[in-house]
């Protein structure tokens, strides 16, 4: 048996690293980053019945990615901000999903 479809996805990073200095008069830094990844994979697969309760199945997942991060780099009352996006796509084996069901 062939399968097809597609699957949407969405994750969120929240990086927030703070630098305390010492001696207490030199300057304090924080960084925080904020990245959005929307995305979609294709699902191309088989699965294989073995016997009535068992099935074997594999399935690949290529798929892209759009990545939007928000960077502020604080140093003292220095502000730098930093927008960043990148669009990247992969097909790889390490995105191949095996499975073994038992169907009751």
């Amino acid at each position: 048996q062939f399968i097809y479809g597609a699957d949407l996805s969405f994750s969120y990073t929240r990086d927030n690293q703070n630098t305390d200095r010492i001696p207490a008069d030199a300057n304090d830094s924080e960084d925080v980053t904020n990245t959005y990844r929307p995305g979609f994979n294709l699902v191309f697969g088989m699965n294989y019945a073995i016997n009535d309760k068992l099935v074997f199945g594999a399935e690949l997942l290529p798929g892209a990615n759009y990545n939007i991060s928000y960077s502020k780099r604080t140093v003292g009352n220095e502000v730098n901000n930093t927008n960043t996006t990148n669009l990247s796509y992969n097909i790889t084996l390490s995105n191949v999903r095996f499975t073994l069901a038992y169907r009751f």
